[in-house]
């Protein structure tokens, strides 16, 4: 899944849920001369809604400080 594909979402999008549409969200930190983290949580659009498909759940606070006691 090439992480630039449609759907765009953002406040200026036109772009259109319908079901069976997969999506990523992906929340960043960046920190200046040290690191950078991206988060991505696939969605999958449902008739009723969403559906998580990412098989685990951690913030990208947690996430963030894994990588930094992993050293990286």
């Amino acid at each position: 899944m090439d992480h630039n594909a449609r759907p765009r979402l953002h406040s200026r999008s036109d772009d259109l849920l319908e079901p069976g549409m997969v999506f990523n969200v992906e929340p960043a930190i960046h920190v200046t001369g040290l690191a950078g983290l991206r988060h991505c949580d696939m969605v999958t659009v449902t008739d009723t809604g969403a559906e998580l498909l990412t098989p685990f759940q951690s913030s990208l606070e947690e996430l963030a400080l894994e990588v930094v006691a992993a050293g990286g």
